[in-house]
């Protein structure tokens, strides 16, 4: 009988095994997860030289290689891709179909240094026209097979009724921001001769928004993911915020996002140096290029419109997105200067997020996110080119 007490009885000494077991087994898993989470979530972007090998290469092999140069003279001080240069954009860890068998998608440089054809820096021939379009990352296509990009499916589009129309794209090609737009079009770009010029903006333009294409919070500046104590579990954090979008993209929806950043201060760490406040919109930088631009045009009697991209964050269907008065400031601003302007939240509007953005590190538009645009810009551009 006093056995009896110590023992406990079979269904309770199951019980027992299958608790214990299942959590030595968790602990391990735990222990390797964390070992392992690094590897397993890195997606970051890695630029692999266009060797035939893929083999990654960082920005110093690359400068080495001669693949990095610094643009002169410039606005700001600038590293542009060598012209002539060809590299592959790659993800870690990424099988999305439009990447290539090896993850990556291809990109090459002309000889003017931009992502276009060769055939395009030649003098223009009679009847074509031309469509110039300035821009950034969004312009570019980063992390997207150049077919993919709006401004070739822009061009495919017009071509389908017959018309000799080429669309060329500027983006990202030593100017990032709306004043070097400018400069870039009446140093650089003017040479293509082009018949219509379309400026695409995104809210990093306008906005101090750069980091990761997101707005940080103030809090998660410095530690985007602080150490975990011991005693919680990073696979049940992660799990169960598998389907949700990374903390500095969940802002405050009772605050006014777009009115706290135009109202930093001019020595707020925001800015620096090389692009102050006068760079944004607070600062009148963008305004005052974009002027620049319409009369450019307006010499030379042809037309100028302008694109305004969301960042792609809390576009889902009942989902708050924190810049919206930004858009609606910056329509206001084209209709009172007679800028012809495209508003692209409207079109991205109802999309869940991450299925627009080209990974889930890079929240760059993806060929779906490109196809909704352009089915939105072509027919803005062919209603301007009547």
């Amino acid at each position: 009988m006093a056995r009896a007490h110590f023992l406990a009885p079979p269904a309770a000494r199951k019980l027992g095994l299958c608790v214990g077991s299942f959590a030595i087994f968790f602990v391990i898993a735990e222990l390797a997860y964390r070992a392992l989470a690094s590897d397993v979530q890195t997606t970051a972007i890695q630029m692999v030289y266009h060797d035939g090998e893929h083999r990654e290469i960082g920005p110093e092999e690359a400068s080495e290689r001669g693949m990095l140069q610094a643009l002169e003279p410039a606005p700001r001080p600038r590293l542009v891709f060598t012209p002539g240069t060809s590299f592959h954009i790659g993800y870690k860890g990424d099988s999305n179909p439009y990447l290539g068998e090896h993850g990556c998608v291809p990109v090459s440089y002309n000889s003017q240094g931009i992502r276009e054809r060769e055939e395009l820096c030649a003098p223009k021939p009679p009847g074509q026209e031309r469509i110039l379009c300035l821009g950034d990352s969004f312009t570019i296509g980063w992390g997207i097979k150049v077919e993919d990009v709006w401004v070739r499916q822009l061009e495919g589009d017009l071509r389908r009724e017959g018309e000799d129309i080429r669309s060329i794209n500027c983006g990202a090609a030593g100017t990032l921001f709306v004043d070097e737009y400018w400069w870039g079009l009446k140093e650089r770009f003017k040479a293509f001769e082009p018949d219509m010029v379309l400026v695409s903006i995104c809210l990093n333009d306008l906005l101090p928004v750069n980091q990761g294409l997101a707005h940080h919070r103030r809090d998660e500046m410095t530690a985007s993911d602080p150490e975990l104590a011991w005693w919680h579990s990073r696979i049940i954090r992660d799990l169960s915020s598998w389907d949700s979008l990374p903390p500095r993209m969940r802002l405050d929806p009772s605050r006014d996002w777009t009115r706290e950043l135009l109202d930093l201060a001019e020595d707020d760490p925001a800015f620096t140096k090389d692009v102050p406040q006068g760079t944004y919109w607070a600062g009148g930088g963008p305004q005052e290029a974009l002027r620049q631009i319409r009369d450019w045009c307006r010499q030379r009697e042809i037309p100028m419109a302008t694109i305004i991209w969301p960042l792609f964050q809390g576009t889902g269907t009942g989902e708050f997105y924190p810049f919206a008065s930004m858009h609606a400031q910056f329509s206001e601003f084209c209709q009172s200067e007679e800028i012809p302007c495209l508003d692209l939240l409207p079109t991205f509007t109802g999309h869940d997020s991450q299925s627009l953005w080209v990974n889930s590190s890079d929240y760059h538009g993806n060929p779906f996110a490109q196809r909704l645009a352009t089915d939105a810009i072509t027919p803005f551009v062919k209603r301007l080119l009547l």
